[in-house]
């Protein structure tokens, strides 16, 4: 399974049964424009076992239904911004 960072906010889920998210894997990219944000297992906050390459170019609108864990932790807000901060580059966004 791969690992999802969930971007959207609860009342679109509980409205639309819609969930926007932003897909990572252990792959290390060949080369990145800015929009791919590597982020580091943290066991006590973030749940993740691997570094975590999330590619902030494939963010997607899924079903709810195709989430088939629990969530398995939450992002520090400093590492949420970094994501936020990857998808903007695909739009010329550069902090």
């Amino acid at each position: 399974m791969r690992p999802v960072a969930v971007a959207s906010i609860d009342d679109i889920h509980h409205k639309t049964q819609i969930v926007i998210v932003i897909p990572g894997t252990s792959t290390v990219p060949r080369f990145s424009y800015g929009n791919v944000v590597a982020i580091d297992p943290d066991s006590a906050t973030n749940g993740l076992v691997n570094r975590t390459f999330f590619q902030c170019h494939q963010v997607r609108a899924i079903d709810q239904g195709r989430i088939t864990q629990a969530r398995l932790g939450r992002l520090s807000k400093k590492d949420f911004e970094r994501l936020i901060a990857g998808v903007g580059n695909n739009f010329g966004w550069i902090p």
